[in-house]
C-alpha cells in the first residue's frame, strides 16, 4: 500500500513550505521555530497534514472495500452454539415419552436453546440425548458443561431435569476484516478448482439455518482432507456435534457440482475431473484428561473442578487437524483457570496429533486435589 501513497510527514510538509519561500523571496530571512513567517507556514501545513491522512485512510479503507465488493464477498454472519442435552424422566417409565422439537432450555448465564428434533424416551428407558442450538447467534451461547436447566413449562410431565455433559460451542461472531482478508486469501487459491485448496474452501460455503429459530445455526468450521489415487476424503465439522445429514448433503452437492432448479443451469462443482470426492463428518477424538491440582487458598474445589473442565473442553475443541496436544497445554489450560495454583498431568502422557478426520474433545476429566 506505501508503494502507491506515502503520505508526507508534517515536518517535511513545513520544511518544503520554508524552502520554497526562501527561494521566492529574500524579504523573509528569519525562520526559526516560533518566527511570524515560520508560524504561518505551519499553519497552513497542519492542514495539508490533516488532508494527506484522511487521503490514506480512505484509500486503505476504499480498496479492500472496492475489491470485496468486486467479488460480492461480504462479511460472513454469526452462527449460533449448539451441543447435545441429556433429558432425564423418572417416575412410570411404561410409556414412551416425547420430548418435542423445539424445546427450550437455559443456561446459567441466561442464553436459551432449543432441540433441533423430537427426542422419544422409549419404555423402560429413564433418559435420552439429543442436538440442541442456541436461539441467540454468537459466542454468547457458548457454555461449560453442566450449564442448562429447563425453562418452566417446557419438555412436559414427568421430565425432572436436562443438562449438556459437555461443552455447548461452535457459536460465533460476525467476521472481522481480518477474517476476511483471511477467508478471501483461500478464496483466490479455490479459483484453480480441483485442487485440495479448492475442495476445503467449498466445504466452508453451505450454511443452515434452524428450522424453528429461523437462524443461522450451521455450517462447517473445521475442515481436513486426506488423498489417495483417485479419491480425496473431505472431512467437515460443525464445531459443535459433528456434522449433520443435511450439512453433508449440502457440502457434497457444492462439490460435485448441481443444476440449479430456478435457472436450469449447471453449477460447477469444486472437485477433479475424474476423482470422487467424499464428504464425511469428522470423528470424535476422545481425551480422559487425568490431573493432580492444587487450590488457592480459599477457593471453592467443585466450582474450580467444573471451570477446569470446561476450560479443558473448549482448548480442545479448538485444535485444528495437524495440531499437536501435548501433555503440558493441557497443563497450561488447567492453569489458566482461577483458584488453581498448580498442576501436574497424570494422564495422557504423549504427544498426540489431530488427524484431518478427527476432531478433538474432552470426554472425561479426573482431578486429584493436594494439599
Amino acid at each position: 500500500m506505501t508503494d502507491i501513497f506515502t503520505p508526507k510527514p508534517f515536518s517535511e510538509i513545513v520544511a518544503g513550505m520554508v524552502e520554497r519561500l526562501r527561494v521566492s523571496t529574500d524579504r523573509v530571512t528569519d525562520f526559526n521555530t516560533g518566527s511570524v513567517a515560520r508560524s504561518l507556514l505551519e499553519a497552513g501545513a497542519i492542514e495539508l497534514d490533516d488532508y494527506y491522512q484522511e487521503v490514506y485512510t480512505g484509500l486503505l479503507r476504499a480498496i479492500p472495500t472496492a475489491v470485496y465488493q468486486g467479488f460480492g464477498f461480504a462479511i460472513k454472519p454469526a452462527v449460533a452454539a449448539a451441543g447435545v442435552a441429556q433429558f432425564i424422566r423418572g417416575g412410570d417409565t411404561s410409556a414412551a415419552l416425547d420430548i418435542p422439537v423445539g424445546t427450550r432450555l437455559q443456561s446459567l448465564s441466561g442464553c436459551y436453546y432449543v432441540t433441533d428434533a423430537i427426542l422419544t424416551l422409549a419404555i423402560g428407558h429413564t433418559q435420552g440425548a439429543v442436538t440442541i442450538t442456541a436461539e441467540t447467534v454468537g459466542t454468547v451461547g457458548n457454555a461449560d458443561p453442566g450449564a442448562l436447566a429447563i425453562v418452566a413449562g417446557q419438555a412436559g410431565a414427568g421430565v425432572l431435569s436436562a443438562a449438556n455433559p459437555a461443552i455447548l460451542s461452535g457459536g460465533e461472531d460476525a467476521e472481522t476484516d481480518e477474517q476476511r482478508a483471511s477467508r478471501f486469501a483461500a478464496y483466490i487459491l479455490s479459483l484453480s478448482r480441483g485442487t485440495l485448496a479448492a475442495l476445503e474452501y467449498a466445504a466452508t460455503l453451505p450454511a443452515l439455518y434452524h428450522p424453528v429459530t429461523g437462524i443461522l445455526s450451521e455450517r462447517a468450521q473445521r475442515v481436513g482432507t486426506a488423498e489417495a489415487p483417485g479419491y480425496v476424503a473431505l472431512y467437515i465439522h460443525n464445531g459443535s456435534h459433528g456434522a449433520s445429514e443435511a450439512l453433508l448433503a449440502a457440502v457434497q452437492q457444492i462439490v460435485d457440482g448441481y443444476r440449479d432448479g430456478a435457472s436450469d443451469t449447471w453449477v460447477g462443482g469444486y472437485r477433479p475431473a475424474g476423482m470422487r470426492v467424499q464428504v464425511l463428518a469428522m470423528a470424535d477424538l476422545a481425551f480422559d484428561v487425568d490431573l493432580e491440582l492444587t487450590a488457592t487458598i480459599g477457593a471453592v474445589t467443585a466450582t474450580v473442578e467444573a471451570a477446569v473442565s470446561g476450560a479443558l473442553g473448549r482448548w480442545l475443541r479448538a485444535r485444528v487437524p495437524g495440531d499437536r496436544v501435548r501433555p503440558i497445554d493441557l497443563v497450561n489450560a488447567a492453569l489458566g483457570v482461577d483458584g488453581v495454583s498448580a498442576a501436574t498431568i497424570l494422564a495422557p502422557t504423549t504427544t498426540i496429533t489431530v488427524a484431518p478426520s478427527s476432531i478433538a474433545y474432552l470426554r472425561a476429566a479426573t482431578v486429584t486435589w493436594t494439599a
